[in-house]
């Protein structure tokens, strides 16, 4: 180590250290590797363009089939989730302040979403004197 980054080292890394950790995290080589490694991201891909190219090519289909797979598809995804969050330990000891978190999140944005719907209406909608 070269007296330069010593002169420079704060706690357990150098100045060159965090030098480099800084370039990498702007790297944009490295954020594809990060964002887009593996095999995964590219078979999502291609099933997303084959989707979109069925899903061309089949227009004038039949809409009522793609729907009620649609329903199905997300039926068993519901499923899956709710097994995977049943094996979770850490999250079924949790459940109830989860559930409590969720809730107050849910009424304070249903309850935003009135309440700016309302103004919304009130200020551009409605007719003077009502």
């Amino acid at each position: 180590m070269s007296g330069y980054d010593s002169y420079f080292c704060a706690g357990r890394t150098t100045f060159r250290q965090e030098e480099n950790k800084f370039d990498t995290a702007f790297n944009l080589h490295y954020l594809y590797r990060k964002l887009l490694s593996g095999e995964r991201m590219l078979i999502i891909i291609c099933l997303m363009v084959g989707g979109i190219v069925l899903g061309r090519l089949t227009q004038a289909g039949h809409p009522g089939v793609i729907r009620k797979g649609i329903f199905w598809a997300i039926l068993v995804l519901l499923f899956l989730l709710g097994l995977a969050v049943g094996h979770n330990r850490q999250i079924m000891d949790n459940l109830g302040t989860i559930g409590a978190d969720a809730l107050l999140i849910t009424l304070g944005a249903v309850g935003g979403s009135v309440v700016c719907a309302w103004m919304v209406y009130k200020f551009y909608f409605s007719k003077p004197g009502q």
